[in-house]
């Protein structure tokens, strides 16, 4: 081959290559995040020692589980449109909380509601982590929101502010954080995740309580699109 074919074929492999090595390093990453997490999970797990339910166990498991299938969805997407930049949480988010919503993991206790605005774009490294964020919130919410096993309603939503500020934020409807908690230091493990992965995102975690329920925002600044 030669001439402006074999260029052309030179180009399109060399893109192909570039592509496949950005999706090494996408998964790499998003592999390293859930490894993180499975690290703190373990030191947790040490630390409780025989305090430590089996039923708090399987909750771990079944939330690490989600997690796992939200970088499989994510990977997925990249491999059917490598070439994708952003990603439509409204889209995105409504296909990995329907399969949520459907498991062990979120009890018929539960209803989710969703709104996402339609300019609720963000890039493709910031996909992972606010997936693993958000399934962390709401997971902590079924958890700990209604503890009498009342029926609850948990509300995930995103929207972007005028100065171009992409708000996403699950909120409860149940009893609250304990007296004196501070969202800031205080809290398991769960807690920890969610302080880690607002780091990673560069992003600025806002959480506030009242008796009307528990609200976890978590604010990505201007560039998210």
């Amino acid at each position: 081959m030669t001439g402006s074919n074999g260029c052309a074929h030179h180009i399109s492999e060399n893109i192909s290559s570039a592509l496949a090595l950005e999706a090494h390093h996408r998964i790499k990453n998003s592999l390293a995040l859930v490894s993180a997490i499975v690290r703190l999970q373990e030191k947790y797990v040490v630390r409780q020692g025989e305090l430590i339910s089996t039923n708090d166990v399987l909750e771990m498991l079944r939330a690490l589980g989600a997690k796992i299938d939200a970088v499989s969805i994510f990977h997925e997407l990249l491999s059917n449109e490598p070439n994708k930049t952003s990603v439509n949480l409204a889209d995105h988010l409504g296909t990995i909380f329907g399969r949520l919503v459907g498991s062990q993991l979120f009890t018929k206790q539960y209803k989710l509601i969703e709104h996402y605005a339609p300019d609720c774009s963000i890039p493709m490294e910031q996909v992972v982590p606010l997936t693993l964020f958000l399934i962390e919130a709401v997971t902590n919410a079924v958890k700990y929101a209604h503890p009498t096993g009342v029926q609850g309603i948990i509300q995930l939503s995103c929207l972007r502010r005028r100065d171009g500020t992409i708000v996403v934020e699950v909120a409860d409807d149940g009893i609250g954080f304990p007296e004196d908690f501070d969202p800031a230091t205080d809290g398991g493990v769960g807690f920890k995740v969610l302080r880690g992965l607002v780091q990673q995102l560069d992003g600025t975690f806002v959480a506030t309580s009242t008796p009307l329920g528990v609200n976890l925002q978590i604010h990505l600044p201007k560039g998210a699109r």
